[in-house]
């Protein structure tokens, strides 16, 4: 099973302004997670994209904490995808 490309990783976000995130099927939608599952920010891709950058905030626009977040990807048709991101603020 392939595993979701996630770089930079640990993401310094006083170093980087954003992480990419790919090798997810085109179209999927990418959920950034708690390890308790809850969702912090969701992406849907467009139909031709297999990849998208975060910037490290959730919903609100506010960035995470220092932590490690699950990234996970769905697709209706294809399998779906969990990896792991250290956050460092």
């Amino acid at each position: 099973k392939q595993s979701i490309y996630i770089s930079p990783n640990p993401f310094i976000i006083s170093e980087y302004e954003r992480v990419r995130i790919g090798n997810v099927p085109s179209g999927s939608s990418i959920q950034i997670m708690t390890i308790s599952g809850l969702i912090l920010k969701s992406i849907d891709l467009d139909s031709n994209e297999s990849f998208t950058y975060w910037n490290g905030t959730d919903m609100n626009g506010d960035y995470v904490g220092s932590a490690v977040y699950l990234v996970s990807s769905k697709h209706p048709h294809k399998s779906n995808r969990v990896s792991k991101i250290s956050v460092i603020r």
